[in-house]
C-alpha cells in the first residue's frame, strides 16, 4: 500500500498574496480531474526550509516505518526539501539545470529508510530544450513580480523567443505574465506577429529553441472564470475577459496546455 504526501515545492517563487488556503485547493480540484487521492498537502516555502517541519510530521503520521521515496519532475527542488528535513551537513547537489540527480541516493533519518530519487524528465517542457545559460534567464530565481497588461484589441505576446501567445478579443480585458522577470515580454497587435518573428527571431526575441519553422501552433480553451495559458517549465499568462479565442505558438518538442486561473 501506497500513500502520498504531495509537497508543493518553490512557494516562495509565487506572490504573496497567493494565500497558501488557496493554491491548496486549486490543486485539489485538478487531482479530483485526475481521479488522484493524497493523504496530505503540504506547502512548503523558502525553497522547502518553511515547511519542512510540517513534511516531517507527515512523515511521522503515514508512513508506518515504511521506506520513503520523494519523487517529482526535474528542477522540482526535491533534494532541496530533504536537505532541509534531514538538516545535511553535507548537502545534496541541487542545481537549476534538470537532471542533476542521477541516481537513487539512499538516506537513513530518524529509523526511517528515505531515497531521493532522479527527477522525472517530461521531455515536453521547455527546461529540457535549454542551455545552462537560457536556464538562467527562463526560470525564476526569485519571487515572481507578476506583470499585468490592459488590452482593448487583439494582442500578441512573446516570451523571449520561446513561446507567442495570441489574444482576440472584441472587448477588454487584462493578461498577468507569472515568469521570471529575466524573461523578456514583447507585446504587440497579433497582425503584425508574424512578420514580428521573421525578422527578429533570435535577436529581439531571444533565448530560442530551434528555428520559426518548428513552432507549432495549438487552439486553446477559454474559461469565463479566467484562463491560464502554461507554457511547461516556464510559467504561464493568465487570461481575464471574454475573449474570443487564443492560440499558442511554441516549439514542437515543448507543450502548452491551458487551465482554469489559479490566481
Amino acid at each position: 500500500c501506497k500513500d502520498i504526501v504531495l509537497c508543493i515545492t518553490k512557494r516562495d517563487l509565487l506572490p504573496d498574496t497567493t494565500g497558501n488556503d488557496k493554491l491548496a485547493h486549486f490543486l485539489l480540484s485538478r487531482l479530483e480531474e485526475k481521479n488522484v487521492s493524497v493523504r496530505q498537502i503540504v506547502v512548503t516555502g523558502d525553497y522547502g526550509k518553511d515547511g519542512a517541519d510540517e513534511v516531517r510530521r507527515a512523515i511521522f503520521d503515514f508512513a508506518y516505518g515504511r521506506e520513503i521515496v520523494i519523487m517529482g519532475v526535474a528542477n522540482a527542488g526535491k533534494s532541496t526539501l530533504l536537505n532541509a528535513l534531514l538538516g545535511q551537513n553535507e548537502p545534496l547537489t541541487m542545481s537549476y539545470h534538470p537532471g542533476t540527480t542521477l541516481g537513487f541516493t539512499k538516506l537513513n533519518w530518524e529509523g526511517y529508510t528515505l531515497y531521493d530519487s532522479p527527477g522525472l524528465h517530461t521531455m515536453n517542457s521547455m527546461i529540457f530544450l535549454l542551455d545552462d545559460k537560457q536556464l538562467r534567464t527562463a526560470i525564476p530565481r526569485k519571487q515572481i513580480k507578476p506583470k499585468t497588461f490592459q488590452c482593448t484589441s487583439d494582442q500578441s505576446f512573446a516570451l523571449g523567443g520561446l513561446a507567442r501567445i495570441d489574444i482576440y478579443s472584441d472587448v477588454p480585458y487584462s493578461v498577468t505574465a507569472y515568469v521570471s522577470e529575466q524573461l523578456p515580454i514583447h507585446r504587440g497587435k497579433t497582425e503584425g506577429a508574424d512578420e514580428l518573428w521573421k525578422n527578429h527571431y533570435g535577436e529581439l526575441l531571444k533565448p530560442t529553441v530551434g528555428k520559426p519553422a518548428q513552432m507549432k501552433q495549438t487552439k486553446m480553451n477559454v474559461y469565463k472564470e479566467g484562463t491560464d495559458i502554461c507554457i511547461h517549465g516556464i510559467g504561464w499568462l493568465c487570461i481575464k475577459g471574454d475573449v474570443k479565442s487564443v492560440k499558442v505558438f511554441c516549439n514542437k518538442n515543448a507543450k502548452a496546455t491551458c487551465r482554469k486561473a489559479m490566481i
